[in-house]
């Protein structure tokens, strides 16, 4: 996929200097492809994504109603660092599997 992807770009005008900014959705072979095959500059998550994963670790890091509300604030701000603080101080164990570590995996 990284190659085609690269190819793509290549023929869409990507030069040796070009910028190169993906956006993806958090899955880490995105990430991989797009350093790897594009030598990405830059690589972005969604804010709808970003919202997905704090969805899924509110029930282990909301201590009041606002918090999701306070992370999205956060994230407009460019304050992504506040949030991943805040996720960083709610961890699961090490021991539990991704599936069971929502907080982490955000």
């Amino acid at each position: 996929i990284g190659r085609i992807w690269a190819q793509c770009t290549k023929e869409s005008g990507r030069g040796k200097d070009s910028f190169v900014h993906v956006v993806g959705d958090g899955a880490t072979w995105i990430e991989q492809q797009a350093r790897s095959e594009l030598n990405a500059d830059r690589i972005l998550l969604d804010f709808y994504h970003v919202c997905d994963y704090l969805g899924a670790a509110r029930e282990h890091c909301a201590s009041n109603s606002r918090w999701m509300t306070t992370q999205k604030n956060r994230l407009k701000r460019n304050r992504s660092d506040l949030v991943i603080a805040e996720l960083a101080s709610h961890l699961e164990p090490k021991h539990l599997p991704d599936e069971d570590a929502p907080t982490r995996c955000a």
